[in-house]
């Protein structure tokens, strides 16, 4: 006999879901948690705000974390804001669940915008750039690759060049390589 065709399916009416039993051993961003210090954003940050007027500031260190999920998985903000309720593993990254309440994106874009203005968004990212060299995640061993966009270029096979990658050591060496 045939089992009738359901349009839903009832799920049950409580749930318990560990954040941590979801995101598997290897991902990427249990590799990124273990190895970024994220604390010291709060001292970076604490002269831009004030304690006694305005409404209450998103938690710094929450703010660098959707950053630093941007840039790795190549997420707009619109595009990370639409993912992000539904990613177990973006969550518990930042430290949140199904049930936290999240900031608006434009708190993202504006809050950037302002530590951009005072300097200090730079010295974020390097800083954060630098724990993930000192680590290993990011080696100066990894060759680089490029996708099969076909370009119209007035070029010979037989002149191409193969390209040697320089050894990462740290943010600030290779911005000093590039400025000379």
């Amino acid at each position: 006999m045939h089992s009738p065709k359901q349009n839903h399916i009832q799920p049950s009416m409580f749930q318990y879901i560990d954040m941590e039993d979801l995101v598997p051993g290897n991902h990427i961003l249990r590799r990124v948690k273990d190895v970024i210090d994220f604390s010291a954003v709060h001292d970076w940050v604490k002269p831009l705000y004030s304690e006694k007027t305005g409404r209450p500031s998103t938690n710094a260190e929450l703010i660098v974390r959707l950053v630093v999920l941007e840039y790795l998985f190549n997420h707009s903000e619109r595009e990370l804001f639409e993912t992000l309720p539904m990613h177990a593993g973006y969550l518990w990254f930042c430290g949140l669940d199904f049930k936290s309440s999240l900031p608006d994106r434009t708190t993202l874009v504006k809050t950037r915008a302002l530590w951009r203005r005072h300097g200090i968004f730079d010295d974020i990212m390097m800083h954060v750039v630098n724990q993930c060299i000192a680590s290993g995640l990011v080696r100066p061993d990894v060759h680089a690759g490029v996708d099969g966009t076909q370009v119209r270029a007035n070029a010979s096979i037989h002149s191409l060049e193969e390209i040697e990658l320089a050894p990462v050591q740290t943010i600030e060496g290779y911005l000093e390589i590039k400025a000379t």
